[in-house]
């Protein structure tokens, strides 16, 4: 979210600067590739454990163990 607003912010800024739509840019373009690789490491993660996370049954006690 936050990058959305680096780039509306860039977009209508009433004067423009040298290399501020670049900059903005390149923001994005690092947020939306850390999106990227967060998410494949993820999957790959949860591939490669292959079961599910465990879940705690209450024993005859009513207690965790």
């Amino acid at each position: 979210m936050g990058t959305g607003i680096v780039a509306d912010a860039a977009a209508t800024l009433p004067r423009t600067f040298l290399g501020l739509r670049d900059a903005a840019t390149v923001v994005w373009s690092g947020a939306a590739l850390l999106l990227v690789v967060l998410t494949v490491s993820y999957v790959r993660q949860r591939a490669l454990r292959g079961t599910p996370p465990i879940r705690y049954r209450p024993s005859s006690s009513g207690r965790r163990r």
